[in-house]
């Protein structure tokens, strides 16, 4: 079976610049991402912007496009020039946490593109994700077995870094296209998964698992 993946673009018009975004970038170097389906605003956005300040275009992990951002690119990014500011046009919060979480940055700006609204994201408002990750690598550290999840989808696939994972621990691979997380508990036996896929399930999906989860790349 062969699989197509496309692109989907919003059409959406963004509004006026306000005043309140104006004083934030005025004067700064600013980094400015979005998700693919709003590139095409946000280069717009970016040519009204230059009449306040200097923009830094960046090319994140994982990613087609300059100043596009995916869910696991902060935890793959090494970003050489940080500038003043980081902001995500965008409407939803995982991508600019995922940038304070991973210590990419202490704070990102969301600029909504509907009404340009701006709330920041702190270190506070991932605390609980900071709570999550300390408490799966606790469960790890007393694990016996520990089950590695491996996807094959593209972009996604880290079979190779799987492989590298060196622990003293009993490992089983796991791998699929879509992993089902009913399916894991047929194996009680685990009592650790580490995850290699999106970096979101250990963070999002870990209710649905009922077993400590971590990512790999917060054991390395």
């Amino acid at each position: 079976m062969k699989i197509k993946y496309f692109e989907t673009r919003s059409s959406i018009s963004l509004p006026k610049i306000t005043q309140e975004l104006i004083d934030l970038v005025k004067g700064k170097s600013v980094a400015l991402f979005t998700t693919v389906q709003f590139l095409e605003q946000r280069n717009n956005l970016a040519v009204d912007l230059l009449k306040y300040c200097k923009i830094i275009n960046m090319k994140l992990a994982h990613c087609k496009y300059p100043d596009q951002i995916l869910g696991c690119s902060a935890f793959d990014s090494e970003i050489p020039e940080k500038p003043d500011l980081f902001i995500y046009l965008g409407d939803g919060v995982f991508h600019p946490k995922s940038l304070v979480l991973k210590d990419v940055v202490d704070e990102v700006y969301c600029l909504s593109p509907i009404d340009f609204s701006i709330k920041k994201i702190i270190k506070e408002d991932v605390s609980s994700l900071i709570k999550k990750r300390n408490g799966a690598l606790s469960g790890f550290a007393i694990a016996k077995n520990v089950g590695v999840l491996i996807t094959t989808k593209p972009g996604q696939n880290n079979l190779k870094k799987a492989l590298e994972l060196k622990t003293d621990k009993n490992i089983y691979y796991f791998l699929d296209d879509t992993i089902n997380f009913a399916e894991l508990e047929n194996f009680n036996f685990i009592d650790c998964w580490v995850n290699t896929a999106c970096p979101r399930i250990a963070y999002d999906d870990f209710i649905k698992i009922g077993k400590p989860i971590v990512n790999l790349g917060d054991l390395q």
